[in-house]
């Protein structure tokens, strides 16, 4: 098993210790554009559906995150017994979601971010992203690109495919804490560090750390 310290707050601030112009070359790399603008309208969104019905807030929520990803929202990600379970997955996904919206600033159970991702295609990462929409500042995004980077900062090792570590809740959970962490704590300035860049005003902190993390994964 991968030693914890692979998302820690560390490695974190290794993986982002970039100078202005690998940042300004990262910003101007992709097309982050539908990103930064989307973004900020789905917080908003997501912030009047949490004031709705709570299976509206869950089934119209997770299908508004996979616009952002390259499959379409399938409840218990495909699973073939799924619809024969599908109110008792969704009802314990609602429950999970009441949970944790009662104890944002501690930990979140275990059990219910497994119950709550079950729903959301069974992806720790799609789950990731919704509670990153409902919760800007209290859950970052969860994504292969970032978890690379962090893995390849901590053991200097690539690998073809991180999904075994990817699918991983307990790793999800160190990553958040050490970001929360480093927001913080920020003894070095990083977050303020990147407030210059036009690209990134608008992104709430936690955004700020994953969508570098990000961009640096998809560099060649």
């Amino acid at each position: 098993m991968l030693n914890k310290k692979a998302y820690s707050k560390d490695i974190i601030i290794k993986s982002l210790d970039i100078d202005n112009e690998e940042i300004k070359s990262l910003l101007e790399k992709e097309d982050i554009k539908t990103y930064t603008y989307t973004y900020e309208k789905f917080i908003d969104h997501f912030e009047e559906l949490r004031k709705k019905d709570k299976e509206e807030w869950l089934v119209i929520g997770s299908s508004i995150v996979y616009s952002w990803m390259p499959t379409i929202l399938n409840i218990a990600g495909r699973d073939p017994k799924a619809d024969k379970n599908l109110q008792k997955i969704k009802e314990d996904a609602i429950e999970s979601l009441n949970n944790i919206s009662k104890n944002l600033d501690g930990e979140s159970l275990e059990k219910d971010l497994k119950k709550l991702k079950l729903f959301i295609n069974n992806s720790v990462v799609g789950m990731s992203k919704f509670l990153h929409f409902s919760f800007p500042d209290h859950y970052p995004i969860w994504d292969s690109r970032v978890e690379s980077v962090l893995y390849e900062t901590a053991t200097g090792k690539t690998t073809k495919s991180n999904y075994h570590r990817l699918k991983i809740i307990n790793n999800y959970m160190e990553y958040r804490t050490s970001c929360l962490k480093l927001i913080e704590d920020e003894e070095n300035g990083l977050i303020k560090k990147f407030d210059k860049y036009e690209e990134l005003n608008g992104l709430r902190d936690l955004r700020k750390i994953e969508f570098l993390l990000f961009l640096k994964g998809g560099k060649k």
